[in-house]
């Protein structure tokens, strides 16, 4: 059972290339970010084009030089980028997934935090904050230093 993504719907694909979707974890105007699941067991985050966006040149540019850059970020600011293809005319990218509330699931939480906090987490231990890849949200950690793509991400 998947607890933090959203089911999947009847026009959503069950799977991506080696990846078997679980559920969606977020939507942005250029694709679906799901959770899945990979040959070996692993949970990783898998972002997909809109289908009515495959069709269109600049769109999949935009798509694919995401990817290109996703994989350039040093493994300690983004999660790490795994693999990258086309399935069924879809671009799609796929990274490691970590667990973990978005940012507006903490701010809506515990409201924003005050600039003269932010010198507090200068020095461990201190949850991390990282941008995940193309989402726009962030996720705060303690234990591992790289992010989910969060829910209601924004593209």
């Amino acid at each position: 059972m998947v607890t933090d993504s959203g089911r999947l719907n009847a026009s959503d694909p069950r799977q991506i290339g080696a990846y078997r979707l679980l559920g969606v974890l977020g939507e942005g105007g250029q694709g679906t970010v799901y959770l899945g699941e990979s040959p070996s067991g692993q949970r990783v985050a898998v972002k997909v084009l809109h289908g009515r966006m495959a069709g269109e040149a600049a769109a999949r540019e935009r798509f694919e030089r995401e990817a290109d850059l996703a994989r350039r970020v040093a493994v300690f600011c983004t999660a790490q980028v795994l693999e990258a293809g086309i399935s069924d005319g879809r671009p799609y990218l796929v990274s490691e997934y970590v667990p973990g509330p978005s940012l507006q699931q903490l701010v809506t939480a515990g409201g924003p935090v005050p600039a003269a906090d932010w010198s507090a987490w200068r020095s461990p231990p201190r949850p991390r904050w990282r941008r995940s890849t193309g989402s726009g949200s962030c996720t705060a950690t303690s234990n591992r230093p790289t992010s989910s793509w969060g829910r209601k991400a924004r593209w």
